[in-house]
């Protein structure tokens, strides 16, 4: 039987008795639609693969035209509608890339929402310490792995573990010979296995060690880096 696992964390948000504790899901390996695919077969051993994948580019191929003629969309699964964002100043007043953007709303519908609801078994368990490292460190301008930068430059942090259950990751440098840590502002994306950051444009030449701190409830963690980058 499929199982929801949960634990119980503080809820820094609430002093009602009734609401001191909130559930936090039990996280699992994100399913990408390559497992999805895998998954789909075993439950029909009759199709193919490449009839799965066939079928899947078709729906959404589909679905996209649909949704581009602005025809709301509801499947079983979703409902989908096309809409405009951005304000107009007066009856007159037309679309403009620099004002306005087409964007997609989409959400589950209301069957499938209970179906969901209806069907979910829920097991509590011990939260579970994330394993938390980093990997390597990848330099977007060279588009190869390794320790040595430029001052400014973009970098991936792969590893695993990078973010917290709630708010953001920060990322810290020190130079090796030195006391105080200088945190990374720039951030431009964020996932649990990799970090992609600025470093400052003004970053002394020299070697440095490399930290991300991840706040879990009031205890900070440090994940550092094994080995000194060098910024040249």
């Amino acid at each position: 039987m499929n199982k929801i696992n949960y634990f119980l964390r503080k809820n820094p948000l609430s002093t009602s008795e009734e609401n001191l504790f909130m559930a936090g899901i039990g996280r699992k390996d994100t399913q990408r639609q390559d497992d999805v695919i895998r998954h789909m077969m075993k439950r029909n051993t009759t199709v193919s693969r490449q009839d799965i994948i066939i079928v899947l580019e078709l729906l959404k191929e589909t679905v996209a035209d649909l949704i581009l003629d602005g025809f709301p969309v509801i499947m079983d699964m979703f409902r989908a509608r096309v809409g405009i964002r951005g304000g107009f100043t007066s009856l007159e007043d037309e679309f403009d890339s620099r004002r306005h953007s087409v964007g997609l709303n989409l959400c589950p519908t209301g069957a499938f929402r209970n179906e969901l609801s209806h069907k979910a078994s829920v097991e509590k368990v011990q939260r579970v310490k994330k394993v938390r490292e980093i990997g390597r460190l990848y330099d977007y301008r060279s588009r190869s792995f390794g320790t040595g930068f430029a001052a400014g430059a973009i970098i991936g942090i792969k590893g695993y573990g990078l973010l917290p259950e709630e708010g953001d990751p920060r990322v810290l440098l020190r130079r090796e010979d030195g006391t105080d840590w200088l945190p990374v502002t720039e951030i431009l994306d964020l996932t649990d296995r990799h970090i992609q950051c600025t470093l400052p444009a003004d970053l002394a030449a020299g070697s440095y060690k490399l930290r991300i701190v991840v706040d879990e409830g009031d205890t900070p963690v440090n994940v550092d880096y094994g080995e000194t980058i060098t910024i040249a």
